[in-house]
C-alpha cells in the first residue's frame, strides 16, 4: 500500500474512533477501505488494522 493511501486509511480509522463509532463498525470500515487491489481484507483483518492504528496513535 502506498504511503499516501496508508495515511488516508489511518486518518479514516482515527476519525471513526474519534466520533465514537463502535469497534465492529470501525473494523468493518477499515476492512472496506483496505479491500481490493491484489489483497482481500475481511472484518477480522480490519479489526487487527484498527487495533494497530489505535495503539499507535
Amino acid at each position: 500500500m502506498p504511503e499516501a493511501l496508508g495515511s488516508q486509511l489511518a486518518v479514516g480509522v482515527c476519525n471513526d474512533m474519534r466520533t465514537g463509532k463502535d469497534d465492529t463498525t470501525v473494523a468493518k470500515n477499515a476492512a472496506y477501505r483496505c479491500d481490493g487491489g491484489t489483497g482481500s481484507v475481511d472484518k477480522a483483518k480490519g479489526a487487527l488494522i484498527a487495533e494497530a492504528i489505535k495503539t499507535t496513535y
